[in-house]
């Protein structure tokens, strides 16, 4: 089969692909690094604009120990990958190869001024479908097999609850409501959103109640409030679908539910807007 190498690639993908690392499919949460001998988790996280950290956790291994060729290492979904600036590009030129906006590109790196970036620095860009294919269309996929750790978009959540949704996201009864509640009787099971660290578990404040907070990764964070028992306990890694908690009406609540709230880079987002 015919090999369609683009000689203006090689040095970016030398840059995305140091070791020739292959890359596997994972059922749900993100992808499988195949390592190819002799690199660490911490390598192969600075890499793909990862948390070190948080790699080797999901993987119970040293986060500086060398890896054995074939070893799979399981990825958070990451919305990132990273470039390096090459003379002459600007973050216009680059937003239109990856198709994306400047703003989005500035906003991403905390660029004050978008004129202001330089040959060898290197920039995070958001990963979207399109984005990837405009990354990988000039090399045939028999030829290098790499898929990156998304799920076809860059967040997708899974239901935390069965039952009705009784609040949305947004204005309420004079204020801003900041996640989704979903109403179920005390004692339903709520589940862990996406797979993930916990981060908080107890007794938040007298709005919340009893909640968990789960660390995705990557600025991704999930908040489940108002229970009435807690399974998760801090420092654990949760699969997406464990038990996390039970329902309950556990602070400022009008009867059993789960205050959902998603938190992208802190900032709370619609959740409805990232559930599938």
């Amino acid at each position: 089969m015919k090999k369609i190498i683009v000689v203006a690639l090689s040095t970016l993908l030398t840059c995305l692909m140091t070791a020739a690392p292959a890359w596997a499919e994972s059922a749900d949460d993100g992808g499988y690094y195949i390592a190819a001998g002799g690199e660490s988790v911490n390598m192969i996280a600075k890499t793909y604009a990862l948390d070190g950290e948080l790699v080797a956790l999901m993987n119970d291994l040293s986060p500086d120990g060398n890896l054995v060729a074939g070893e799979l290492v399981r990825l958070p979904q990451t919305p990132y990958f990273s470039v390096v600036v090459a003379p002459g590009d600007t973050l216009y030129s680059l937003a239109q190869t990856y198709n994306v906006t400047w703003r989005e590109l500035a906003g991403v790196n905390a660029l004050g001024r978008p004129e202001c970036i330089y040959p060898g620095q290197t920039l995070l860009v958001p990963l979207t479908e399109e984005s990837s294919v405009s990354l990988w269309q000039t090399v045939e996929r028999t030829e290098v097999q790499a898929v990156f750790a998304s799920r076809g978009s860059v967040y997708a959540f899974a239901w935390p609850a069965e039952g009705e949704i009784s609040s949305a996201f947004g204005e309420r009864w004079g204020r801003f409501h900041y996640g989704l509640d979903i109403a179920a009787d005390g004692g339903m099971p709520i589940y862990a959103a996406a797979s993930g660290l916990v981060t908080e578990s107890g007794w938040k404040n007298d709005a919340y109640g009893y909640a968990v907070m789960l660390d995705h990764g990557n600025g991704q964070e999930t908040l489940y409030a108002h229970a009435c028992e807690l399974v998760a306990r801090v420092g654990e890694w949760v699969e997406e679908g464990d038990v996390i908690a039970f329902i309950g009406s556990t602070g400022n609540s009008t009867g059993s539910h789960v205050h959902f709230e998603v938190r992208i880079n802190g900032v709370c987002v619609d959740p409805q807007l990232y559930l599938r």
